[in-house]
């Protein structure tokens, strides 16, 4: 290669470096942190831990960072156990409270679809945080300024609602014909779709898995252990399942199982994994559910085999949530 050619190749290389670092470091951050955090499966994973890293990176943090980097330590490293780690529950309070700080001084995120949250979405979010800590009896744990935080708290949601119903009504009288459509439109709007990956975790969500799961708790057999359990689903996934003979699936089962076997404990649903495993594949022996019994068995395989993203498995959460769902 002449000389005159690596003269080229030294000033494209320059005017690529120059053009990088014109771009601004937050921005640099913001666009890999977006594409990390679409790719977690909700537990702390490296998808995760780079999506926190790069925001920590952030010099001049937005609503957006604040709130998701207050959602990735409440759920993807605490798994909703607020109690488990005071300094990080403390932090994931402080991100949400300045949240709310950002929405009440009319700050809004840069841009909004169905992976990224609008501000009634974040109040949402954060009014259920609230009543997790109510319930998990956290301010005899840790010292926090809940007053300041309700206060901001009920502020952003009489904001958010009063905005929404504003924004509403704007958007169906600039598009309706009438006032058929306008009220038409006026409804359909309220509708908004949000793909959140961690719903399984909410409050009411929450609420309602532990009834279902007191319920299943009624039909439990006695005569089995987790043990005897986790030899039947491998038999039935081995040899009776519709689709045994497909190995990937059968040896995902397997793997699913051997970590359920270490029984975590699931504060979501106040119970351990392996016993709700148990729960559900007993409920599907249960003398009145003889008809069905097959068709149950294969739906919870199913969701065992769900439990498997990208590769790896969700959480402890979203893979118990799915079996007793």
């Amino acid at each position: 290669m002449n000389s005159q050619v690596w003269t080229y190749v030294i000033i494209l290389i320059l005017v690529i470096c120059v053009i990088y670092l014109l771009i601004p470091k937050d921005s640099r951050c913001r666009k890999r942190y977006k594409e990390m955090y679409k790719k977690s499966n909700g537990t702390f994973d490296d998808a995760a831990k780079q999506t926190l890293k790069e925001i920590k990176n952030i010099k001049n943090p937005k609503i957006d960072e604040e709130f998701i980097t207050g959602d990735i330590i409440r759920f993807n490293i605490l798994e909703e156990n607020l109690v488990e780690n005071p300094r990080l529950t403390i932090e994931a309070f402080n991100r949400y409270g300045n949240t709310l700080h950002r929405i009440l001084n009319n700050e809004e995120p840069e841009h909004v679809d169905e992976t990224q949250p609008d501000r009634q979405f974040m109040v949402d979010r954060i009014a259920d945080f609230g009543d997790r800590m109510l319930e998990d009896n956290i301010m005899d744990v840790i010292e926090l300024p809940i007053e300041a935080f309700n206060v901001m708290l009920v502020g952003s949601k009489v904001k958010v609602k009063a905005e929404d119903i504003s924004d509403r009504k704007y958007n169906a009288y600039k598009e309706a014909k009438n006032k058929k459509e306008y009220a038409e439109k006026f409804l359909d709007k309220s509708i908004k779709y949000t793909s959140d990956g961690q719903n399984v975790h909410d409050s009411l969500v929450g609420k309602d898995l532990r009834e279902t799961l007191a319920e299943l708790n009624t039909t439990l057999d006695p005569s089995t252990t987790r043990d005897d359990i986790e030899r039947e689903i491998i038999d039935f996934a081995v040899n009776e399942y519709s689709e045994k003979d497909n190995e990937q699936k059968v040896n995902k089962v397997i793997e699913a199982l051997n970590t359920i076997k270490n029984n975590s404990y699931i504060s979501t649903l106040k119970s351990n994994e392996g016993d709700i495993v148990k729960a559900v594949w007993d409920r599907s022996k249960y003398p009145q559910n003889s008809v069905n019994q097959n068709k149950m068995k294969e739906a919870m395989i199913d969701s065992i085999v769900d439990c498997w993203e990208n590769g790896s498995l969700v959480c402890i959460s979203i893979k118990s949530t799915t079996g007793t769902l």
